[in-house]
């Protein structure tokens, strides 16, 4: 049994199983559970959701070079199942990037990757 993770090749492809599962696992509870980070890092706001599949990161700023996160609110009540957040500012809109990604994304080449390294033929060397 040892013989077989002999060599670095299988031991990253069961790495790599490893990391499709765990992102696997995560597909799954976004189709269930919507989780959310808020943070803020260099002068700019984060927001990373996981729901529906995908992962989305947004970021935004304030063009006066206010804090994002100064001024928000957290609330939450009986008929809401997870805390919501609102801005209260004056000043001007934020500027807003965001990237969604969809898990599938992450999970379909760790799959392919980790089955190349472990199903496949070591070399021989001469």
């Amino acid at each position: 049994m040892w013989m077989f993770f002999h060599g670095w090749r299988r031991k990253m492809g069961c790495v790599t199983l490893v990391i499709a599962c765990g992102v696997a696992s995560a597909w799954g509870r976004s189709l269930i559970v919507r989780d959310t980070i808020t943070f803020e890092f260099d002068g700019s706001g984060h927001y990373i959701v996981c729901t529906g599949g995908r992962i989305e990161w947004s970021t935004w700023w304030y063009a006066d070079g206010h804090s994002p996160l100064a001024g928000m609110s957290w609330i939450s009540g009986p008929e809401w199942t997870q805390p919501w957040m609102f801005v209260v500012s004056n000043s001007s809109p934020p500027l807003v990037a965001s990237w969604t990604v969809p898990y599938w994304w992450l999970v379909l080449p760790c799959s392919m990757l980790s089955a190349y390294l472990i199903l496949g033929k070591p070399r021989k060397w001469a």
